[in-house]
């Protein structure tokens, strides 16, 4: 009887693996191709690829920001991704009910509510935070992933990529000249690389 009068008080609460799959489809209707993955451990519960960077969402019920953070953290160290991306989602969308909300209703609240959103990438020795504690809507989603993904690599890093690729170039349009025949072909992929075709 004590399990009956529990039900009663606290009800049926939507899981978060149900956000996750439903959010996972509207993203996909948005225009962001993603695999939404069930939540098992050492599993993200959505993965994208946005321009080249690697990308992990995470979702939590608000009150969780603290297991969240460290999911992140968790994900960037064990080399999943480039940027993780939590969102916490209020808990008026969980909360218990006497009758379970159905898919249609939780896709209907998710476009209406309003995601506290933090995001960090890999760096140096420990994660780097990209931003915190930003709130954002489902509309505004790609918008932020586009910017997350972005910043993922600083400019340090992003001008050292650069400057090692310029090198690997010249070595091998220097390297050509000395084959007959060969220098007009290694100025032009220089060309190629460097300005496009």
């Amino acid at each position: 009887m004590a399990v009956d009068r529990q039900f009663m008080t606290e009800g049926l609460k939507v899981r978060e693996e149900n956000v996750s799959v439903i959010l996972s489809g509207l993203l996909e209707e948005r225009g962001v191709p993603n695999v939404s993955l069930l939540q098992v451990t050492k599993v993200p519960d959505i993965y994208l690829v946005w321009s080249g960077t690697r990308v992990i969402i995470e979702t939590k019920e608000e009150g969780q920001r603290s297991e969240l953070t460290k999911q992140l953290a968790g994900r960037i160290s064990e080399g999943l991704c480039e940027v993780a991306v939590g969102l916490e989602y209020p808990t008026s969308l969980v909360k218990g009910t006497l009758v379970a909300p159905s898919t249609s209703d939780i896709r209907k609240t998710l476009q209406k509510v309003t995601f506290i959103s933090r995001a960090i990438a890999q760096g140096g020795t420990d994660p780097r935070l990209l931003f915190e504690e930003t709130e954002v809507r489902l509309s505004g989603l790609p918008e932020l992933l586009a910017q997350a993904a972005s910043e993922a690599l600083p400019d340090a890093d992003l001008e050292e990529a650069v400057a090692r690729i310029k090198a690997a170039v010249e070595g091998f349009v220097s390297g050509s000249s000395t084959l007959p025949g060969v220098v007009s072909t290694a100025e032009k992929m220089r060309s190629v690389l460097e300005l496009g075709p």
